[in-house]
């Protein structure tokens, strides 16, 4: 039987090493990605608080649930004062889509729950005057293709 020499044994023991370290690193890479990347329920979390944050606002404030129906009515019923309180209110709605849809892009929220919001958000949308849209898309600096997936979902035509 052949003995081994220390030598050879060392040079064993430091290639079992680096490989468990390698390993070691792979495991740590896994984990810090599991870590910082979102679930589907950490963004359904997130909406749900912009939902009851629109919601609270409205029973918190007593005049902006008048400001919202004559909004709803259009915005010839409104001062500029009510008016921009109607449009920043709405704007909620539109902060909210867009975080979910930029969840969706990046395979954070999975098909199903991104088609229960985006139909969620665009039922509401659709409940406000046709020009809410037009008002706040102009001032919008969202992140690419949210302006044209609302143009689509409200079937909006920009005037340019």
């Amino acid at each position: 039987m052949n003995k081994l020499s220390v030598r050879t044994w060392a040079s064993i023991a430091e290639i079992t090493s680096a490989i468990a370290v390698v390993f070691s690193l792979i495991y740590v890479g896994i984990e810090i990605n599991r870590a910082a990347t979102l679930s589907d329920a950490d963004v359904y979390e997130e909406l749900l608080v912009h939902t009851v944050r629109r919601r609270t606002l409205i029973v918190q404030t007593p005049d902006l649930a008048e400001i919202l129906v004559r909004g709803s009515r259009g915005f010839e019923e409104l001062t500029e004062a009510e008016k921009l309180r109607y449009l920043n209110y709405h704007e909620l709605l539109f902060v909210a889509w867009e975080r979910a849809r930029d969840a969706h892009v990046d395979r954070i929220l999975g098909d199903d729950l991104w088609d229960k919001w985006n139909g969620f958000f665009a039922v509401h949308a659709r409940k406000n005057p046709d020009s809410l849209w037009g008002e706040v898309r102009d001032t919008w600096d969202s992140t690419p293709g949210f302006q044209a997936h609302v143009d689509a979902m409200l079937k909006y035509e920009p005037n340019e």
